[in-house]
């Protein structure tokens, strides 16, 4: 795969690895303490929508 091609598989991947993290810790920590916001950041050169995630823990980062 070309480095073009393989950035997408793997961002998205790194996005579903920390959500799916994000969950894991939401039932050891109260409510409110961490967010997962997504907004749309545009969109590629071939048409395709691409999202923006932002995650935050509850310390702000």
């Amino acid at each position: 795969m070309t480095a073009i091609k393989t950035f997408p598989l793997l961002a998205g991947a790194a996005v579903v690895l920390a959500l799916g993290i994000s969950g894991i810790q939401a039932d050891s920590h109260e409510e409110g303490s961490h967010s997962v916001h997504k907004c749309s950041f545009g969109t590629t050169a071939d048409g395709q929508t691409v999202d923006e995630y932002t995650l935050t823990n509850k310390n702000g980062v």
